[in-house]
């Protein structure tokens, strides 16, 4: 059963070169988006493009994720941070 997604968090699941079975790890949890994808690409840039920045969509009190957006190394320009 899908329940509403209106309430979501976001949480930043940074994966080594985009694989999780290397080294991966939670970096944060937001109740927006924007912020999320903010900090993701924020420490994406700290980490000199090693980590892959995976968004995903959670309902509080639930199950239920998905992935809202996977952030690669080349999707951003690292002095903006706005997507190419």
């Amino acid at each position: 059963m899908r329940t509403d997604m209106s309430r979501a968090l976001y949480l930043i699941d940074m994966r080594r070169w985009g694989d999780d079975n290397k080294h991966s790890y939670f970096w944060g949890l937001w109740e927006n988006y924007s912020e999320a994808e903010k900090h993701a690409k924020e420490h994406m840039v700290d980490r000199a493009g090693k980590y892959d920045g995976f968004i995903l969509r959670a309902n509080p009190n639930s199950f239920e994720w998905e992935v809202a957006r996977i952030i690669h190394w080349g999707d951003f320009d690292v002095d903006t941070l706005e997507d190419k």
